[in-house]
């Protein structure tokens, strides 16, 4: 059981960041991350590194494919500010950015569900 809540998880967040980010924008997937965290991951360090290896590696890949196709590349423009240290950096620091808001979404949301449990337990929220 412990292994299809992470494989949903996995499919989830990068179903959502591959269609939801072209409609909604890149919070998209912090939404996502904060739901798998409430709801289908367990353990606070695996909903961080589940979600920030996930959105890591789904937005560096949406990232180069949008930016390969596209007229002007904005990699390299944003590649020429910094002093031109290449596009595939540019890839990189965009996915860790999405990365840890993602990472940092599902830990919130693994943090929320304890609190809510504990509380249930304690006897402070009757269901």
């Amino acid at each position: 059981m412990k292994g299809t809540r992470l494989s949903v998880s996995i499919l989830l967040i990068a179903i959502t960041i591959y269609f939801g980010e072209e409609k909604y924008g890149w919070w998209i997937s912090a939404v996502t991350c904060f739901v798998c965290g409430i709801f289908l991951i367990k353990k606070g360090y695996t909903s961080f590194i589940l979600s920030f290896v996930t959105c890591f590696m789904a937005w560096t890949f949406i990232a180069y494919f949008k930016d390969y196709g596209a007229e002007v590349s904005i990699a390299v423009l944003v590649s020429e500010i910094f002093g031109g240290i290449g596009v595939l950096p540019v890839y990189l620091i965009t996915g860790l950015i999405i990365g840890l808001v993602g990472g940092f979404s599902a830990i919130s949301g693994n943090y929320f569900s304890k609190i809510g449990v504990d509380l249930i337990e304690k006897g402070f929220i009757k269901i």
